[in-house]
């Protein structure tokens, strides 16, 4: 890859575009230059993408392997705690602490169950 930061393609692109809109006047500049942002926007997007590949390729970049599993298991700690209150509201009032204890053991049991499945 050069160091130039504009390829020679995109500077015919552009010297191009810049002909075509002093030949068709000012009443197509808006047009001219939405056409002209498009195909370098797509220019630019195939290259990096490339640029991706080849680093995936050559083991620079990993490849993604989904969401980490100390992720999931904080945003189930976070969840488990954010239902528990509500459960646990619900539950002592309709059965008191019995209705308590059955609403966090639920909650654990979930969390564990979750937990123990992004582990393996």
């Amino acid at each position: 890859m050069s160091t130039d930061p504009v390829s020679r393609d995109a500077r015919d692109e552009i010297a191009t575009s810049l002909k075509t809109s002093r030949e068709l006047g000012p009443d197509y500049d808006d047009a001219v230059a939405s056409a002209l942002a498009e195909r370098l926007d797509q220019s630019i997007a195939q290259q990096v993408s490339a640029q991706i590949d080849a680093r995936i390729a050559s083991g620079a970049l990993p490849q993604g392997k989904g969401v980490r599993g100390n992720t999931v298991r904080m945003v189930m700690a976070i969840v488990s705690l954010g239902v528990s209150v509500p459960l646990t509201a619900i539950g002592a009032s309709m059965a008191g602490p019995a209705g308590m204890a059955v609403a966090w053991v639920g909650v654990l049991m979930l969390y564990f169950v979750v937990a123990r499945s992004v582990s393996d």
